[in-house]
């Protein structure tokens, strides 16, 4: 992923942010994040928040007030409905995301930490989880390589959980083969589904899975 261009945040959401704090950064960054967002790393001294810019981050902002002291992930510190885009303040998690660490991690340890990530999260009890869904288990709802950050072989924290909902395992299984196959090359998505736990997986399951998120 390139590095998007250093524009600033526009002017109604950087005050809001400075207000919130109570002071202006020392410095703020744009780091990557998809086509749809905007993302600012903003350093206060020792501590650092991220600032999402975006449409429609009232469901992040609410799913990460239910994960807090459940699951690790940013803690969600200010929310504000603009026109035509939302803002989300939220504190920093330690760590890197899967997709970046794959650029120095060998493959079976990328597999190995995507699927722990996976399980955790579908064993989560959901008593309570009041933001609807189908399903069994509390699945991400794009689990893809970067959204889980890892510091060494600990998981430190799930990130982008605006379409976390109560559903099927696969919706998060297709995510991961599909962003496995994106980030590693082919060949990974069997060796995947079988570290999860679906000992009787074959290559046809993989391709069933991928061609699900790509159709989504």
């Amino acid at each position: 992923m390139s590095r998007p261009p250093d524009t600033p945040p526009p002017p109604w959401v950087w005050s809001w942010a400075c207000a919130l704090e109570g002071a202006q950064p020392a410095a703020c960054t744009r780091v990557p994040s998809n086509d749809v967002n905007a993302v600012y790393r903003l350093d206060f001294g020792d501590r650092r928040l991220f600032l999402k810019i975006g449409p429609r981050l009232r469901p992040e902002h609410d799913r990460l007030r239910w994960l807090e002291g459940r699951m690790p992930a940013p803690r969600p510190l200010g929310f504000m409905a603009g026109g035509d885009a939302d803002a989300l303040l939220t504190s920093a998690v330690e760590g890197q995301g899967l997709a970046s660490l794959s650029a120095t991690l060998p493959p079976p340890v990328i597999i190995t930490r995507l699927a722990a990530a996976l399980r955790g999260l579908h064993a989560t009890p959901t008593a309570g989880w009041p933001f609807g869904g189908d399903g069994p288990v509390l699945v991400h709802g794009d689990a893809c390589l970067p959204n889980f950050l890892y510091v060494g072989d600990r998981l430190s924290g799930y990130i982008d959980v605006g379409d976390m909902a109560l559903g099927e395992p696969e919706v998060d299984l297709a995510a991961a083969v599909w962003s496995l196959q994106y980030n590693l090359g082919p060949g990974r998505g069997l060796a995947f589904l079988r570290e999860y736990g679906m000992a009787d997986a074959d290559e046809d399951d993989v391709e069933r899975l991928r061609l699900r998120y790509e159709q989504q």
